[in-house]
């Protein structure tokens, strides 16, 4: 009887109370500093992961911090502890964790949680396998975070008005490639280690794991790699051997490329058209076509979108996806610009009024940008790309080139 009171009446008294406000920008006490996440447990035909994470962060209020809330979805914790001492912790709503600390911190000292935990998502880290159905499916993991998806496999506060840096240790599979943000630390026989040394947000932490091939090249000094399915080289040549050309086109307007180097990885059934992670790019099989398929086809718009992502939406992020428009404008523009520089002004005006007709005669969303709480789906729309681009259009044709790429410099820069 009581198991059924008890909920019933905690759910009558909490609201009288007083919910405490979700964890988001206006209550965030605390500064993420670094990430470390170690997925000890990759188990691909389950879909089940035993990890680790530890947290490092710093207080932002005088008033000192006892309770840290955290972002976290689905997760089965084991353990939180500081220095060695366990930490008691509760699940403080079903999108969060909150942790007790043993005594309060203020501002200015700093405190790394180390979270032990099992989880098997259903969105934000996507596993793939062969079975009697699919024999020709293959071996891979992938995540895709934005908007709000990383919190189903990662403990953080998980909205982008934070930047953090970041590691990923990966035991995988024998045999399979792990690919994440930043450079590879190691790799040493099925334990594999990135490290993110310049601060991005949590929705841009990746993880890819598969069995790859690749082609490689410079540019402006950057490694450019493609990682893409085995035997299909001649198709990612069609699909991604400009892009050196355009990483060269965007660093000398928008300044030098930001990020150690850049990776873009085809992986199978991929969500949407392409992901722009921190250095790191995960791409739709789609994007892969044969000679005959050139002929009607061509990558080049999203790959350049994706690039142009590594400065608008990576660089410099938008403080929430109301402003999305900051990071899907310009990477819009950009790659509209890269068509003008490599098929000429009248693909590009083309391709502007294209673009313009969809957001003039479009849906609602077209004309009015709402973002839909939680809920990735809410970043498509008209005002967000095309509206966006098509207000950088007016203002480059008004300012000039000179005036427009300064002002958008000092904005990357600033």
């Amino acid at each position: 009887m009581w198991r059924i009171v008890i909920p019933w009446l905690l759910a009558c008294v909490w609201p009288a109370f007083g919910a405490p406000p979700a964890l988001d920008s206006a209550s965030r006490d605390y500064d993420q500093q670094h990430l470390k996440v170690e997925l000890t447990d990759l188990q691909i035909r389950s879909g089940r992961i035993e990890a680790r994470t530890t947290i490092s962060l710093s207080p932002l209020r005088e008033g000192g911090l006892r309770l840290v809330r955290l972002h976290a979805v689905g997760l089965s914790v084991s353990s939180v502890t500081l220095g060695g001492q366990r930490c008691s912790y509760s699940q403080g709503r079903p999108t969060e964790l909150h942790v007790t600390l043993p005594r309060s911190y203020r501002r200015g000292e700093t405190l790394s949680l180390v979270i032990r935990y099992t989880a098997t998502p259903r969105r934000g880290l996507f596993f793939f396998s062969p079975d009697k159905d699919y024999p020709e499916r293959p071996v891979q993991v992938w995540s895709q975070g934005e908007a709000v998806d990383n919190r189903r496999w990662i403990p953080c506060y998980d909205l982008p008005d934070d930047r953090l840096t970041s590691e990923l240790v990966v035991t995988a599979p024998r045999g399979l490639q792990v690919v994440s943000n930043g450079r590879l630390v190691s790799q040493e026989g099925r334990v594999w280690h990135w490290r993110q040394e310049r601060p991005h947000v949590s929705y841009l932490i990746t993880l890819v794991v598969g069995r790859f091939e690749q082609i490689e090249e410079k540019a402006e000094g950057v490694r450019v790699r493609s990682l893409f399915p085995r035997g299909r080289a001649a198709e990612a040549r069609n699909a991604f051997g400009l892009t050196g050309k355009m990483l060269s086109f965007f660093s000398k307007r928008l300044g030098t490329y930001p990020w150690p180097h850049y990776d873009q990885i085809v992986v199978h059934d991929f969500l949407y058209g392409g992901m722009e992670n921190t250095g790191a790019t995960t791409l739709n099989a789609r994007a892969l076509h044969d000679d005959r398929g050139k002929l009607d086809y061509s990558a080049d718009e999203l790959v350049s979108h994706e690039l142009a992502h590594q400065w608008f939406g990576n660089l410099v992020t938008c403080r929430t996806f109301a402003h999305i428009w900051l990071n899907e404008g310009f990477a819009t523009y950009m790659s509209e610009l890269w068509r003008a520089k490599h098929l000429g002004r009248e693909a590009f005006l083309v391709s502007r009024r294209a673009s313009l007709r969809g957001v003039i005669s479009g849906s609602r969303t077209s004309k009015k940008f709402r973002f839909k709480r939680g809920k990735p789906a809410g970043l498509t729309g008209g005002a967000a790309y095309s509206r966006g681009a098509a207000i950088l259009h007016a203002l480059r044709e008004r300012m000039g080139d000179a005036r427009f790429f300064r002002g958008v410099r000092d904005y990357l820069s600033a």
